[in-house]
């Protein structure tokens, strides 16, 4: 299939890009109309809701969510996750403090269906799944550091939710859902995160996820790929994307060099403003990320996630110069880095480095833990099978500008050729980027960010030791002095 025309197939299927940007106002008891009417304040949380697979991609529904139930605002154009004082319906005051998820939280799993619709979950089974699978999964990809400690509820049955309203539609699951299980003892304000095991989402979503905030919603059957991102999105990260450079070269030969698009793209793939051969982002295509393609190519092989990306370990606090797995590099050196995966380092595991086009991630993977399912999902279909996925250095680009305010990480492909790895993603359709399941750097490569940096992983096979050699260069050469037509011999 084509490539333009698999984006489309995938567009259709799995591409999310829906923003919802709601309050939420758990501490308030009395109606948003009562409130406005007699000028009263709520006090919040202003979050986005992001909306994974179905038609809504890239739109945005402002809504208030109060006491469970969710009421339509307008846009505060603040960041998100800030705490927002509201009165008569204007923003009084905000403030954001830094977000961080460190050791165990509250989950709470709530099995809902309505009509004749059922789901596959039960009580016990989201309970298991939510102390079992998916606790292991975030004690694996935060080091130990952090995990959810899940209940569950009875299954609940509720009234339809109707409407075409994303907002409303959700609100309704979600007020409904939360009468119920109230009604058995349970208080949701009581839990870090309430997901929602449902048969359907509106807009044939495969889930939904505040960024930051208490609610996901997610399609039955609960695995990892989708609960990992939802509730991903719950504690503030958005979708890891990628970065298309186009036709630029990226490592490999000392005169490779790094547009200034890669820094400053501002269209998705696809996008009628660009080519398959022109800079542009992916909205899902960083594919070896639980918050990027990850969470849903693996759908039809295995149901499980890659690791969440370097920026996004650094914004959980998961990734530190504190606890020694983040180093910030500022000058030319030799820089031990340890697998990305390792639960146990000898050096730091993230390495960042701000350049005047951005700050750059490094990321040593060697697919090992969480990040082992590349190796069997890749290797059977490079080759024939049997393939060793290589250990590489993945860079990412902390915070891009794409014209939305997302803060989501973008990867950068390093490789500008096809490779066998990168032919084999597009036969398979392994991923809707294909380019990028070869994104990462080998041992000898280069990556340049022209007049500023050059970064070169190598392996110290004495030492056991991987490494980044890190030369800063600004300035050119000095040629004062130089012979314009020096002779044949002359140095």
């Amino acid at each position: 299939m084509p490539l333009t025309a698999r984006r489309l197939v995938l567009a259709a299927v799995v591409l999310a890009g829906l923003t919802a940007l709601l309050v939420v106002l758990d501490s308030v008891r009395e109606t948003p109309s009562r409130l406005s009417a007699r000028g009263g304040e709520l006090h919040g949380v202003y979050s986005v809701i992001h909306a994974d697979g179905g038609r809504f991609d890239d739109t945005y529904t402002p809504v208030v969510m109060h006491d469970g139930t969710l009421v339509t605002s307008t846009n505060l154009h603040i960041a998100p996750g800030s705490q927002v004082t509201l009165r008569n319906d204007a923003l009084v005051s905000h403030s954001l403090a830094a977000s961080t998820a460190l050791g165990t939280r509250k989950l709470l799993i709530v099995p809902v269906v309505w009509g004749s619709r059922t789901i596959q979950g039960t009580q016990a089974s989201d309970r298991s799944f939510g102390n079992g699978p998916l606790a292991s999964w975030y004690k694996s990809a935060s080091y130990g550091q952090f995990s959810w400690s899940a209940s569950a509820t009875p299954r609940v049955k509720i009234t339809a939710p109707t409407g075409s309203s994303v907002g409303t539609w959700l609100g309704q699951v979600q007020s409904r859902a939360n009468t119920k299980i109230s009604a058995l003892g349970y208080r949701p304000g009581n839990y870090s995160a309430v997901l929602y095991e449902v048969p359907a989402l509106i807009g044939g979503a495969a889930g939904y996820g505040m960024v930051p905030g208490r609610y996901a919603w997610v399609k039955t059957p609960l695995n990892i790929r989708v609960a990992a991102h939802e509730l991903g999105h719950t504690l503030g990260l958005y979708h890891a994307h990628a970065d298309e450079c186009g036709n630029s070269s990226m490592q490999g030969t000392s005169d490779a060099t790094m547009a200034a698009s890669c820094f400053s793209v501002n269209h998705e793939c696809g996008a009628s403003t660009g080519t398959a051969n022109a800079s542009c982002w992916g909205e899902y295509g960083d594919p070896f990320a639980a918050m990027g393609e990850s969470w849903m190519q693996m759908s039809g092989k295995a149901p499980n996630a890659g690791s969440f990306d370097a920026p996004e370990k650094a914004q959980l606090g998961w990734v530190s110069a504190a606890n020694g797995r983040q180093q910030t590099v500022t000058q030319s050196g030799d820089y031990p880095i340890s697998g990305y995966e390792d639960s146990a380092h000898t050096a730091p595991q993230a390495v960042k480095i701000t350049t005047p086009n951005g700050t750059l991630w490094f990321e040593y993977r060697t697919w090992t833990g969480i990040d082992s399912v590349f190796q069997s999902y890749f290797g059977a279909f490079v080759n024939g099978g049997g393939f060793t996925f290589p250990n590489s250095v993945l860079v990412h680009i902390d915070h891009p500008v794409n014209g939305g305010g997302d803060l989501g990480s973008l990867l950068i492909d390093t490789t500008a050729s096809s490779t066998g790895i990168s032919q084999a993603c597009s036969a398979n359709g392994l991923a809707s980027l294909p380019g990028f399941c070869d994104a990462g750097l080998l041992n000898g490569q280069r990556f340049i960010d022209f007049r500023h940096l050059v970064v070169e992983p190598m392996y110290d096979a004495g030492a056991g030791q991987e490494y980044l050699h890190v030369v800063f260069d600004s300035t050119g050469p000095n040629v004062s002095g130089m012979t314009a037509t020096p002779a044949d011999g002359s140095t």
